[in-house]
């Protein structure tokens, strides 16, 4: 799975162009519903695991929940 780091850095830039304002708005694409911002937040209630999992899954990468933990798991011991 050595396609994630790219992907982690794929996902803080995103991050990073679309932050929210004190209305609610996202500063970049400027909807208060905002794709990346909605993503965020629901990333935000589940578990890193779950996250990378739902991720992976929506590139197109076929790997089970059992494939991402056990790369969590490898990443933790190096």
């Amino acid at each position: 799975m050595g396609t994630c780091d790219p992907l982690l850095t794929f996902a803080i830039t995103l991050l990073e162009q679309h932050q929210v304002n004190k209305r609610g708005q996202c500063q970049f694409c400027g909807w208060s519903r905002c794709t990346v911002c909605r993503a965020l937040a629901f990333s935000l209630h589940q578990g890193l695991d779950v996250v990378w999992w739902q991720l992976l899954g929506s590139t197109g990468k076929q790997c089970g929940l059992a494939d991402v933990r056990e790369w969590l798991r490898q990443r933790e011991q190096n």
